[in-house]
């Protein structure tokens, strides 16, 4: 029962992370996380298997809430049970205690039975921790609700500017197509703000990570690796006076946007995965450079100092993303370029010449 109570106030009521001690929540995910993912890569209809993938984070939730409720009345059955001859009529086994305490959390009053003495304070306390649990529970359901409202809007509206699965190149083609850097600004100021809103409500409940996106190639955890790709490769690559806007921009946006990524990953203990190999990424920022120059960005002259610029930019997301997306099962854009799209052949520099 204190168990319960415990998991119930660090789950619901402590906005923010908590201690990595015995917890309900994570319990769950590990138990029925893998065999789930297992099943659902199985399911060869897309439509099929998001869904399927969908299911599991409310599947959670509910028996989260279950498990409370459940332990909550074995808790104080068994404390009925163990004041069971100041019951009037006096109760004869576990089972009537159960069904007492059953009873009095949910405010029934159906058993006919009355306490007194010590009885009666375990009846009052059962009558309040069910009367308690069930506000909570309702208005944690909302803040779930609301939080993932809020997380879904703005992902659903770069669908149309990021492609899909999103790219950060996608996003900087589109917009200049607009022919507007301010709206390219504006949207990196949104992302920031929506960065630092996840990263709240994700901390202080981790159970929305697992709520996926209603697409499975429009996944909210691709859609903020493709922004933050999408602002490294504007810093990295762009030196254009019209486009200073948009950098300061981004220049804002990366941190909390890295920190979003990295807090995400340390609470759920998932390690860095390996970021892609250099000479691939190097020939990929030189087919984003072209690409970039084609839809009327003014580019950078010095493409070696862009490269090591872009290397030490992506250092602060790429790798906690990639292993986050990993434990998620979300599919994320792991270079430059979108994807679907032909590789670029990779040359390799004589280590001589890159020396000079």
């Amino acid at each position: 029962m204190l168990f319960a109570l415990s998991d119930v106030f660090r789950s619901i009521l402590l906005p923010r992370a908590t201690a990595r001690t015995f917890r309900l929540g994570p319990l769950l995910g590990a138990t029925f996380g893998p065999p789930w993912a297992f099943v659902a890569d199985r399911i060869a209809d897309q439509r099929r298997r998001q869904a399927f993938r969908g299911a599991l984070a409310p599947l959670l939730l509910v028996i989260s809430l279950l498990t409370w409720i459940a332990l909550l009345i074995l808790g104080f059955g068994l404390l009925m049970s163990a004041a069971r001859h100041r019951f009037d009529p006096a109760l004869t086994g576990y089972g009537d205690a159960f069904y007492q305490a059953a009873s009095s959390f949910l405010t029934l009053g159906l058993s006919g039975v009355t306490a007194a003495g010590s009885a009666r304070i375990v009846t009052v306390l059962a009558g309040l921790a069910g009367l308690a649990t069930v506000t909570i529970v309702a208005s944690f359901l909302l803040s779930v609700q609301s939080a993932l409202h809020r997380r879904e809007v703005l992902v659903l509206g770069l669908a149309a500017a990021a492609g899909r699965p999103p790219s950060g190149l996608a996003i900087l083609e589109s917009y200049a197509r607009l022919a507007s850097p301010s709206e390219l600004a504006q949207l990196f100021k949104a992302w920031q703000d929506w960065a630092a809103d996840v990263l709240h409500s994700h901390r202080a409940y981790p159970i929305l990570a697992e709520f996926r996106s209603t697409d499975e190639d429009d996944e909210w955890l691709a859609s903020l690796s493709a922004v933050l790709d999408a602002a490294v490769l504007l810093l990295a690559a762009v030196d254009d006076r019209e486009a200073k806007p948009a950098q300061s921009a981004a220049r804002l946006f990366l941190p909390i946007g890295c920190r979003t990524a990295h807090d995400l990953a340390r609470q759920f203990a998932v390690k860095r995965k390996d970021s892609p190999d250099p000479s691939f990424l190097r020939e990929e920022f030189r087919v984003a450079r072209r690409r970039l120059a084609a839809a009327s960005y003014q580019l950078a002259a010095d493409e070696r100092a862009g490269y090591e610029t872009l290397l030490r930019l992506r250092e602060g997301h790429a790798g906690a993303m990639a292993g986050l997306a990993h434990h998620l099962g979300i599919a994320i854009t792991p270079g430059l370029l979108p994807a679907g799209e032909p590789p670029p052949e990779v040359v390799r520099e004589d280590p001589r010449k890159a020396a000079e």
